[in-house]
């Protein structure tokens, strides 16, 4: 008889938010989907929104979840969309590493290497609950 592993704990819809380094908010879906493969990765796209100069933002991680299935880390990339062209640019990446805190929650934090929160001294969180 085969025996499939149950879905990882992560997989599913987060309404998330992360602090940014001056101390504001920003928030976004989540969606979270185990790779067909490899159950201990899971894939993760978020809808951004649109910025000052008319940019849209969007963005989508790739984290491995540890032995026991609680903690999922990775990296996470944002793109930019730029005068509405076809081809968008990849313009941020960081680290982020949430740990479940119930059936329905993660606290988490996330790290920028190369966007406006770069070098930050200021620890940021990124936090979510299922919808």
């Amino acid at each position: 008889m085969k025996t499939t592993k149950s879905p990882s704990p992560f997989v599913g819809c987060w309404e998330t938010k992360w602090s940014v380094c001056n101390g504001g908010w920003a928030g976004a879906w989540l969606a979270l989907k185990a790779d067909v493969v490899n159950p201990t990765q899971l894939t993760g796209a978020w809808g951004g929104h649109t910025d000052a100069n008319g940019y849209e933002h969007s963005g989508f991680l790739v984290g491995k979840l540890d032995k026991a299935g609680k903690v999922l880390a990775g990296t996470w990339y944002e793109i930019i969309y730029e005068d509405n062209l076809a081809c968008p640019t990849l313009s941020y990446s960081g680290t982020f590493r949430f740990t479940l805190t119930g059936p329905d929650a993660f606290a988490g934090e996330w790290t920028d290497a190369d966007g406006p929160n770069k070098g930050c001294t200021n620890k940021m969180q990124w936090n979510g609950t299922r919808v």
